[in-house]
């Protein structure tokens, strides 16, 4: 059977025409499941979430949150008072930490001084080799201002003379502690000072005498 030219385009149109729906409806199903694939995982996603707040919400109220700087000593029988010896040893406690905190804050201080020093030495090097660099530029150009180049050569020679920083005693050993602890290491040196003045204290006002060494005698009958 023989098509004519006319049947032949027709057919072809067709067969495109199918291709093309063939296609599209492929495309259709393909965002389908990729739309429908998303939406589970969005889902999921939702649900693991959710299951983690709740789990952390319920892990926070389990928890009491406290700060030992704020922390404030109270009876646990709040009718019944505390005896003599725990009282005494929390104010000990109290002292020897506001004492350490003293001690901390006095440390940082120390270091902030000597960091202004050295900014100040510092921000003064600079603006005299700034001077220079001006004066040799201006120099260059013009010898009219050489008066006013030598004042203020003159002023930046005076300002020059850098500020010579007052190192600590304890530089070494805070270097040590920095070395050991980190960031913690102020907090740290002061408890240490202070356990050690309340230890001494203690010493000199029980002055104690040594454990003595007594043989341990064991009877298995």
């Amino acid at each position: 059977m023989v098509l004519s030219l006319e049947n032949k385009i027709f057919l072809n149109y067709i067969s495109r025409k199918l291709k093309l729906k063939d296609r599209r409806r492929s495309t259709r199903n393909l965002k389908r499941r990729l739309r429908r694939k998303r939406s589970q995982e969005r889902y999921y996603s939702s649900l693991r979430k959710s299951r983690f707040i709740r789990e952390a919400e319920e892990l926070f109220t389990s928890i009491q949150i406290f700060d030992p700087a704020d922390m404030e000593w109270t009876s646990v029988n709040s009718g019944q008072a505390l005896p003599s010896e725990i009282l005494e040893w929390q104010n000990r406690d109290q002292i020897a930490y506001w004492k350490s905190r003293a001690i901390s804050l006095e440390y940082e201080n120390r270091m902030l001084k000597q960091h202004l020093r050295n900014v100040y030495a510092q921000t003064i090097e600079d603006y005299s080799k700034q001077c220079e660099m001006e004066d040799d530029d201006s120099g260059k150009y013009s010898n009219r201002s050489e008066e006013k180049n030598r004042q203020k050569k003159a002023s930046c020679r005076t300002k020059k003379k850098l500020v010579t920083p007052n190192l600590p005693e304890s530089k070494q050993r805070a270097d040590d502690m920095k070395k050991l602890y980190g960031d913690k290491s102020q907090k740290i040196m002061g408890m240490e000072t202070a356990m050690q003045l309340d230890f001494e204290r203690c010493k000199e006002q029980g002055k104690p005498s040594y454990w003595p060494n007594l043989p341990l005698k064991l009877r298995f009958e």
